[in-house]
């Protein structure tokens, strides 16, 4: 189905964002980008807003900038975001939240345990969210966590959270303890900034030893992006000597270094070359989903062609025992048969 993106208040105006929702047949992605007079402004729009996103499902993904500098202006535009947000006869497939911070702001933006609360509740509450984003400050102990502890309950299989915490790794670490054993997240982002209001310093190393511990238990998570901001290259070695000594299977792609070619002429080079390694690390899991797929297609279609098969072997035998077996017991008598057909053509 073809999509429209509609960008208020730079591309549309209110009134053209209200027509499109009510006339356009499009799958709508909708991003709205608040400050005190253009949320006051668009009263009408929120209510064209809320209604599509219970009743026509027009909307395919909504994300909300709060760039408000009034208190009261900012918790309003908060509470719509959590109103389109809340279930169960939401149909918007992807969220996105983000507040950003101006050196104009007065007041703390930071969100407070009964803004995580009534979040985690409208979280709860709807079951067709595939996508969530949201950054945000987490300064209040406990808000990150009761956030974090919906999306892996709910089983959003994608999510993607901003932070500028505390500074300290360990609170951060002990927020991802629920991924130890999880399997409905498949994609996560992490991204973050230094609190520099505090003395303790983010600590890479840590992060990375609570991630190799995760990604050694959890069997869902297919694709984890950390930002270069929390990470660094001794973490980046705690990771891929994980990948080596023990391999996630489930797991496609690992980023922890942002490609650029500034990066790679920078004297942080070495983060490049690392991350070339994890990628090697986890080219058997990304054939092994190609296979998967490959495999689904041809049990609604055709075989799988005969001639992929050495490729596959030679990627895997040295890699992940799992996977062997597994392309063995599947493809056995087809392998004997091709076999048979090297054996004639040799005759």
């Amino acid at each position: 189905m073809a999509t429209l993106i509609v960008v208020y208040p730079h591309g549309f105006n209110a009134d053209e964002v209200i027509e499109a929702l009510r006339k356009r047949t499009e799958k709508i992605h909708l991003r709205c980008h608040f400050n005190d007079k253009s949320f006051i402004e668009s009263t009408e729009m929120q209510v064209a807003i809320s209604q599509s996103s219970m009743l026509s499902g027009r909307i395919k993904s909504l994300t909300i900038i709060n760039n408000c500098n009034d208190p009261e202006v900012y918790a309003t535009c908060l509470n719509f975001f959590i109103r389109c947000l809340k279930g169960p006869n939401n149909k918007i497939d992807e969220f996105a939240w983000s507040k950003q911070d101006h050196p104009i702001n007065k007041h703390d933006q930071t969100f407070t345990s009964e803004d995580a609360k009534r979040i985690a509740l409208a979280i709860m509450s709807s079951n067709n969210i595939k996508k969530l984003s949201i950054t945000n400050t987490f300064k209040r102990a406990g808000t990150f966590k009761c956030i974090f502890n919906a999306v892996l309950d709910i089983g959003i299989p994608s999510y993607t959270i901003g932070f500028i915490g505390r500074g300290t790794t360990s609170a951060l670490s002990m927020n991802l303890k629920g991924l130890l054993n999880n399997t409905s997240l498949k994609t996560l982002e992490l991204s973050g900034e230094f609190d520099l209001n505090r003395v303790v310093q983010f600590d890479a190393k840590k992060l990375a030893k609570y991630l190799a511990k995760i990604l050694r238990s959890n069997k869902g998570l297919e694709d984890v992006i950390i930002s270069t901001n929390l990470m660094d290259n001794t973490g980046r070695k705690i990771l891929l000597k994980r990948l080596r000594n023990h391999n996630n299977s489930t797991l496609l792609k690992l980023s922890v270094t942002n490609y650029d070619k500034v990066l790679i002429k920078s004297t942080r080079g070495i983060a490049y070359i690392l991350q070339s390694e994890i990628d090697f690390e986890l080219k058997c899991n990304r054939i092994m989903k190609r296979y998967d797929m490959n495999l689904l297609a041809a049990q609604r279609k055709k075989s799988i062609s005969l001639k992929i098969y050495p490729g596959i072997i030679d990627a895997i035998q040295q890699k992940e025992p799992n996977h062997m077996y597994r392309f063995l017991q599947n493809e056995n008598e087809k392998l004997c048969s091709y076999h048979a057909c090297d054996e004639r053509r040799s005759v």
